[in-house]
């Protein structure tokens, strides 16, 4: 495979070729780029001189001429049954040097990440240990939890689906807004989240479903790959759906209303008169008002 590119210097090559013909310059680019595709000198013998020719695209015998022009002008060497260009090889020593040196620093990069990932790394006691069971509380990617089927109800409903099942059912609802469990095996092996929302009182067909479904409805140009996406929006609707549930109880300090007592009305009599209400009438009205309330005594 050749080289993608080699160095060349405008005015150092015109310098170089000023005392050449047009020919003798073209012939020694094509020199130059043979060596270059090579990393080696031209072989000096009957299959180098085809090659030289088809590349100049000229006869054999103009080739012979040319080759013969440039070693006159100093321009190629014949070292070792080769013909050498002193500047191409030099430029081909020098990509070797860089992409020996880029290989280097590659390799030494790749130790570093390898030991900054070692030092990052959790230890396996500390992943199994109960107190960091929330340790992924604000993280983008937690560490994985595998589904525990054991985890006890969070209302003592013995309809409640097992957590294996949560998760079965959720990927079901889940639309394109949400990867794909082939591919992110953590959806369907990390039920540790799901069950952390149920032990905390969440309902599964009320606060947790209707979430899911809603977040992954729409495809995402990232889709959601952790069930810890939903934490919040689960936790505020549970929140929600209590507050909508909830029946106010009556104090026990304040007694129940008397379901025999009528509402007290304003008066308002039959007949009106021009001028306004009579005192007779107005006071007519206030003691019927007054018997009417059990708390006032009549005589």
């Amino acid at each position: 495979m050749s080289d993608p590119y080699w160095r060349m210097f405008g005015r150092e090559w015109d310098d170089g070729t000023a005392a050449l013909s047009l020919e003798e310059e073209a012939a020694l680019l094509r020199i130059c780029n043979a060596i270059n595709s090579r990393r080696a000198p031209l072989p000096d013998d009957d299959e180098g001189d085809r090659e030289m020719m088809h590349r100049c695209r000229v006869s054999m015998r103009k080739w012979k001429s040319l080759k013969s022009a440039l070693l006159k002008a100093g321009k190629i060497t014949i070292e070792d049954g080769a013909i050498c260009q002193a500047r191409a090889l030099s430029e081909v020593g020098h990509r070797i040097e860089q992409e020996e040196e880029n290989a280097e620093n590659g390799a030494k990069g790749a130790r570093k990440r390898a030991e900054n990932r070692a030092k990052t790394a959790r230890k396996p006691a500390e992943i199994d240990d109960p107190s960091n069971e929330n340790n992924d509380i604000g993280s983008a990617y937690p560490e994985p939890y595998h589904i525990d089927s054991s985890l006890p109800a969070h209302d003592g409903n013995s309809d409640r689906p097992d957590l294996a099942s949560s998760i079965r059912q959720l990927l079901e609802v889940a639309g394109p807004g949400l990867a794909d469990p082939a591919k992110e095996p953590g959806l369907s092996l990390s039920g540790a989240e799901v069950g952390r929302w149920l032990q905390a009182g969440c309902d599964f067909q009320r606060d947790i479903v209707p979430v899911i479904a809603a977040k992954t409805m729409q495809p995402r140009a990232s889709p959601i790959t952790t069930w810890t996406y939903f934490r919040k929006a689960v936790l505020e609707a549970s929140s929600r759906n209590r507050e909508a549930l909830s029946i106010p109880e009556t104090p026990d300090d304040q007694p129940a209303s008397n379901s025999q007592e009528r509402p007290r009305q304003a008066y308002r009599p039959s007949t009106r008169r021009r001028g306004g209400y009579s005192v007779a009438e107005a006071c007519a009205g206030m003691l019927a008002d007054l018997s009417d309330d059990d708390d006032v005594p009549t005589g």
